[in-house]
């Protein structure tokens, strides 16, 4: 399917000043078989992660479906990638949610450096070499809820949850979305 290059995504992505724009990757389990999808909204650094039970395209697609899906129309206006497997059916965000999709260049993670970042933060509660099977969706949805209430200086010490709710609620009056989505 057809890529479009990290250098043709527009510059207000990279000013954050935008919401809506969202950093995705996968952390790998032991032995490479499962993972942790993860989210990162760039604007708020509201953080999002579902299990998957193997690194394919069929599971990751399926996974920004429903987390997208779930999301207004204006939350959610692009996704930028990694070149993983788990990533190659991203024009079904096109297709089905009018996303825009960007791809870092090969081994650039520091593209989207948010959510690695975040991605690290997410290791000191599921170190390198956990079975990811042994984790349940409800383990990793209270991290990431812990990830999230943490006030951060760039946010001027609002919390990613803080920041996510108050831009949902400029752009509509969106009454779907609550702290445990």
């Amino acid at each position: 399917p057809e890529r479009t290059s990290i250098d043709l995504r527009p510059k207000v992505i990279n000013k954050r000043s935008r919401f809506g724009d969202w950093e995705v990757d996968s952390v790998e389990g032991i032995l490479h078989k499962s993972g942790i999808h993860s989210f990162l909204e760039r604007r708020t650094r509201y953080y999002q992660a579902v299990l998957l039970p193997n690194i394919d395209s069929e599971y990751g697609v399926k996974a920004q479906l429903q987390l997208f899906g779930d999301l207004p129309k204006q939350a959610r206006l692009s996704a930028t990638f990694d070149n993983g497997r788990e990533n190659y059916n991203h024009t079904k965000l096109r297709i089905h949610l009018g996303m825009k999709t960007f791809f870092c260049d090969p081994n650039c993670a520091w593209q989207k450096g948010a959510n690695e970042h975040f991605n690290g933060v997410l290791r000191r509660y599921i170190p390198k070499k956990t079975d990811l099977s042994t984790v349940t969706q409800v383990e990793l949805d209270s991290i990431i809820q812990e990830i999230n209430d943490r006030p951060l200086k760039c946010l001027s010490y609002e919390t990613p949850n803080e920041a996510f709710r108050r831009e949902l609620q400029s752009i509509t009056n969106y009454q779907g979305w609550s702290d445990s989505n």
